[in-house]
């Protein structure tokens, strides 16, 4: 059950960094990269969210994704 909720956490923070860099472009160059009709929002506020959604669950996934594993050596 864990897995697949980080699994879920990491593909979402994974769609939102895309979503930072669709963004950014979208603003930088005056394109309108969209997905069926769906435009991603060329606005420094949603970049913002999108960056902090994606850092939060990035975050998550990486601190209770650790196994506490003892050294070997």
């Amino acid at each position: 059950m864990k897995d697949i909720l980080m699994m879920i956490l990491q593909l979402v923070a994974t769609v939102c960094l895309l979503a930072v860099i669709f963004s950014l472009l979208n603003m930088a160059f005056g394109w309108h990269i969209g997905f069926k009709g769906a435009e991603v929002p060329a606005d420094y506020r949603a970049s913002l969210l999108f960056l902090a959604i994606s850092v939060v669950f990035g975050g998550i996934v990486y601190f209770f994704g650790k196994e506490n594993k003892p050294p070997t050596g």
